[in-house]
């Protein structure tokens, strides 16, 4: 398992001006990044299935994205969809590059909806046209391409 468990809480998710979802709210760390990042799954389902098959696949994502490289660490963020009105749950990665040249280290950051980590795993996704590899590479891109200015 490559994540622990914070403590949860049932609540309802808000998926239009219409559907309104009962649910666990599953917060969690990865291991060994230490990311933290939170997941929900349907009441029922969580009832009858537990967390791990919300939590896991994303948690992997996550220190697989790490792994690569490229993002160096990161952690739970949310903002409002300016069409939707609604929130949208993101893990907001540090992104990093070190030029051989001793200049140091120049970071951004990369928001990856959690609905895009882990095969689309959470209620409701959100359907973006980049994968979260995609999303951290540009911004690894820019910074590459802003250390060689």
């Amino acid at each position: 398992m490559a994540y622990t468990t914070l403590p949860t809480h049932r609540t309802v998710q808000v998926i239009s001006a219409t559907v309104v979802l009962d649910v666990m709210e599953l917060p969690f760390i990865t291991s060994p990044s230490g990311v933290t990042a939170q997941v929900y799954a349907p009441y029922t389902a969580w009832l009858t299935e537990g967390a791990d098959p919300w939590i896991s696949p994303v948690a992997t994502a996550i220190e697989d994205l790490i792994a690569g490289g490229q993002a160096v660490g990161g952690t739970f963020t949310q903002d409002v969809d300016p069409t939707s009105g609604l929130l949208i749950d993101y893990v907001t990665f540090t992104v990093a590059y070190t030029p051989t040249d001793g200049r140091g280290t120049f970071t951004t950051t990369a928001d990856v909806p959690v609905t895009a980590l882990g095969g689309g795993a959470g209620i409701g996704g959100l359907v973006i046209g980049l994968t979260p590899q995609q999303i951290v590479g540009n911004a690894y891109n820019q910074l590459v391409a802003t250390a060689g200015l």
